[in-house]
């Protein structure tokens, strides 16, 4: 199962498709292997026919413990990750989070708007260094692994080349670390309130019980 995130473009880029409007090549082998009409005297080799481009780099299979960050967590895999290259991809997603909040900070709402708009905001950027910077941490000292059987060659763990793993490091030490990405005027902390009215503990809730 894919957990896939919108595809939001930064500031000055172009905006490609939000959410995927195809099918990718592991869905198109699948139902090949699953549903593909084949004659009952040639199943055996037809299905060891297609079985056998499972080696093909777009055809990669992991599961969510493979996406985890414990021993065999593989910072290949992740949940809510786009793109061939996840340090790239938390790079461009903690500069939305800036983004974000920068236009929170600037935001002018209108009389009557709940102040919530502006805690949703902080929050979602809150939540988007929190699930991206985790990437990173999975270069440092982490390993890329394979579901190989015997006979493809390939070895089944890969150390992360050192460059990757420092360059991780001082991302999330230029990141997570840093004081200076969590600079929130008292202007903007003063007006995040909470719109009692949605609040899953408020009285909408109250009333629903």
């Amino acid at each position: 199962m894919d957990y896939v995130p919108f595809n939001l473009a930064v500031k000055g880029e172009k905006q490609g498709e939000y959410v995927s409007s195809t099918l990718g090549p592991y869905d198109l082998w699948a139902i090949e292997y699953a549903y593909k009409p084949i004659e009952p005297e040639q199943e055996t080799a037809e299905l060891a026919r297609i079985t056998a481009r499972s080696t093909e780099p777009w055809l990669a299979y992991s599961t969510d413990e493979d996406s985890g960050t414990g021993a065999l967590s593989d910072p290949a895999v992740n949940q809510f990750d786009l793109g061939s290259d996840p340090l790239a991809y938390v790079q461009k997603r903690l500069v939305i989070s800036k983004e974000l909040w920068d236009r929170a900070h600037k935001r002018q709402l209108k009389d009557g708007e709940s102040y919530e708009t502006l805690r949703r905001n902080v929050n979602s950027g809150l939540r988007q260094f929190a699930r991206t910077v985790q990437i990173a941490t999975k270069y440092i000292g982490g390993t890329t692994t394979l579901r190989d059987r015997s006979g493809t060659g390939r070895p089944t763990f890969t150390p992360v080349p050192a460059a990757q793993q420092r360059q991780a490091l001082q991302m999330v030490t230029d990141t997570l670390f840093s004081a200076r990405n969590f600079v929130f005027t008292p202007e903007l902390l003063s007006r995040m309130g909470m719109d009692q009215t949605t609040y899953s503990g408020g009285p909408r809730a109250m009333l629903s019980s």
